[in-house]
């Protein structure tokens, strides 16, 4: 609706910089909630709507990625945006945050414009990748439910990779739009650059084979351009 104000929580032991997230947000017209430690925040995320989470990784009682295990189990996160802030630059750390549905992560000290314009960002991939008003999409004998995020063939449970399952659910999100390859790695490796972009096409020959897509019918290749997803 458009005079719904967005709500966000933040989770946050360093209260300056709690109070400075809290401050942009709610010039944004956001509704902000704020936790200093990880299970109040727990509390908050399951008695609250909450639109955008900006989560910090370092907390005093919980780590920041056991709260993303924590939602990454739970269907009703789904469309709880996800931007991770912290301090630490551990490439390690970033990636399984990102594996475990973070949308996206800033490194401290943050600067407010590119803040609000990751937190846009990511609640615009969440409208996309988890429409609101579809429970499955039914695809041949293939069925991918976004509530359990569980894709079957033929009533049996397809185990996907971490990146198999966001490109499946990006194409299903999207069908009958041409992608680059380009755009893929923006979307779902938050890569801007052009770097090697068969890695790609690795991974849509490693999902066509789990939908058993062997004639591309569903996954079609755009000859010179990229891929299209046809729900048929």
């Amino acid at each position: 609706m458009k005079n719904k104000k967005n709500t966000a929580l933040i989770i946050e032991d360093d209260h300056i910089s709690a109070n400075f997230y809290k401050s942009v947000l709610e010039k944004e017209n956001f509704t902000v909630q704020v936790s200093y430690t990880a299970s109040l925040g727990l509390d908050i995320l399951k008695n609250s709507d909450i639109d955008v989470l900006i989560l910090d990784l370092n907390l005093p009682d919980m780590d920041g990625i056991n709260i993303l295990k924590h939602m990454y189990k739970n269907p009703r996160y789904n469309q709880v945006s996800v931007v991770i802030a912290t301090c630490k630059d551990d490439e390690i750390d970033i990636v399984i945050g990102l594996e475990l549905g973070a949308d996206d992560y800033i490194i401290k000290p943050v600067r407010p414009r590119e803040m609000m314009a990751r937190i846009k960002n990511s609640m615009v991939k969440k409208q996309y990748m988890f429409p609101a008003n579809s429970e499955s999409i039914k695809f041949g004998d293939n069925e991918f439910d976004f509530s359990s995020k569980q894709l079957k063939n033929n009533e049996k449970n397809i185990k996907l990779g971490s990146k198999e399952y966001h490109m499946l659910l990006f194409f299903l999100s999207n069908p009958d739009r041409i992608f680059t390859r380009g755009e893929i790695l923006k979307k779902i490796w938050f890569i801007d650059s052009d770097i090697d972009t068969r890695t790609v096409d690795v991974h849509v020959s490693g999902i066509r084979k789990k939908i058993k897509d062997t004639s591309h019918k569903y996954i079609e290749t755009v000859r010179g351009i990229g891929y299209r997803f046809n729900k048929i």
